[in-house]
C-alpha cells in the first residue's frame, strides 16, 4: 500500500506539471486567435468596402480550426494525465489481488485479512482521488494565474494623463412622474 500511494503522489506531481504545461499552452493559442478575430472583425467595414469577405471568411475559418483543435488537444492530454491515475488504481487492486492470492496459496493469510487489505486500499483510494482532483485542477488555476500575473505585469500603452483634471460636481435631482409598480 506504501508503494502505491507513493506511485499515486509521484503521478500527482507528474500530472500536475504536464495539465499546467497543456494549459499554458492552449491559452497561449487562445489569446493570439482571440487576437486575430478580433483585428478581422473590428475592420469590418473596411472588409466590405474593400470587397475582402471571402479572405477574411477564410481567415476567420482557419483561426475557428486552430482553437478547436488546441481544444481538442488539450482535452485528450489532459484525459491521459487523468487516465494514469486511474491505471493505476487498477494496478493496485490487481497487483494487491495477485500479492493476496499467493500469501493466501502459501496460507499465510487467510481470508480476512485478504478482506481486510482491499477494505484498506480501497478506503485509501477515494482520498487518493480527490488529492488527484484537486491536484490537476490546481494544475490549469495555476496556468490562468500565471496569465493573468503576466496581463498584469505589462506594461500599459495609454498614458496617464500628466494633470488629470477632475470631472466637474454638478447638482443633481431625479425626478419621477406617473410612475407605479404593479405585481
Amino acid at each position: 500500500l506504501t508503494v502505491l500511494c507513493a506511485l499515486s503522489f509521484w503521478i500527482m506531481v507528474y500530472a500536475r506539471n504536464r495539465i499546467k504545461r497543456i494549459q499554458t499552452d492552449y491559452q497561449k493559442t487562445e489569446g493570439t486567435v482571440s487576437g486575430r478575430v478580433a483585428d478581422l472583425l473590428r475592420g469590418n467595414k473596411a472588409v466590405k468596402l474593400h470587397s475582402m469577405e471571402s479572405s477574411i471568411s477564410t481567415d476567420f475559418e482557419q483561426q475557428a480550426e486552430l482553437i478547436g483543435r488546441k481544444s481538442y488537444e488539450r482535452d485528450v492530454r489532459s484525459h491521459v494525465e487523468w487516465m494514469k491515475q486511474e491505471t493505476l488504481t487498477y494496478f493496485g487492486y490487481a497487483s494487491l489481488l495477485s500479492l493476496c492470492t499467493w500469501r493466501s496459496l502459501d496460507g499465510r493469510i487467510d481470508l480476512g485479512i485478504v478482506a481486510a487489505c482491499l477494505a484498506a486500499y480501497s478506503g485509501l483510494n477515494w482520498p487518493l482521488q480527490q488529492i488527484f482532483n484537486s491536484v490537476t485542477l490546481w494544475a490549469g488555476c495555476s496556468a490562468s494565474l500565471d496569465r493573468i500575473g503576466a496581463g498584469l505585469d505589462t506594461a500599459s500603452t495609454t498614458p496617464d494623463p500628466v494633470a488629470p483634471v477632475p470631472a466637474p460636481v454638478t447638482p443633481g435631482g431625479l425626478r419621477l412622474d406617473r410612475v407605479s409598480f404593479h405585481d
